[in-house]
């Protein structure tokens, strides 16, 4: 996350046709920023507090700050990441951010 611009960080990955990008297992941490994952190609299998999650084609997922995650394995052809400063956020959307997201959030887009 080394290229912060006004509290947000935006990285598209995308590779050659037929190629994926594979990640190592990542150390379990947490952010102090919303954290979002959008695959339109590839999968990722996450760790967030403690609980297992597969994202796969076509999938959306979204974490709020002070959750312990980790990557455990990911192999992405296309899709972006994404994170935003809570300040960037008026109180009545991080109310209702904090409510929807007690747990992650993890939408099948595909659908």
């Amino acid at each position: 996350m080394e290229r912060w611009s006004s509290g947000m960080y935006i990285k598209p990955v995308e590779t050659n046709v037929g190629e994926r990008l594979h990640y190592a297992r990542s150390e379990p941490h947490r952010h102090d920023f919303y954290y979002v994952v959008l695959i339109a190609q590839g999968s990722m299998a996450m760790e967030v507090d403690h609980t297992s999650h597969e994202l796969a084609d076509r999938s959306l997922f979204l974490s709020f700050p002070g959750q312990i995650h980790s990557i455990t394995s990911a192999e992405l052809g296309r899709g972006w990441f994404l994170a935003f400063d809570p300040g960037l956020l008026d109180q009545q959307i991080k109310d209702l951010l904090n409510q929807c997201l007690s747990e992650v959030m993890l939408i099948d887009l595909a659908r």
